[in-house]
């Protein structure tokens, strides 16, 4: 587990996701992320997944 990355998400989960919701599992997940940053439970579960999608392809390290 890393400090800042998509939140882990149940596995029962994974059959729910599209192709490009799976791409959150490329990298580590994290304590925090985007979605809990940027509104937390303010926000849509299409909205968090798509804060991990974003973050996914903007990492730097």
């Amino acid at each position: 587990m890393s400090l800042i990355g998509p939140r882990p998400l149940r596995v029962h989960y994974l059959p729910y996701y599209t192709k490009e919701e799976a791409v959150r599992h490329t990298v580590k997940p994290g304590v925090t992320g985007l979605a809990q940053v940027s509104g937390r439970n303010a926000l849509s579960w299409d909205d968090k997944l798509a804060l991990d999608i974003k973050y996914v392809h903007t990492i730097t390290f």
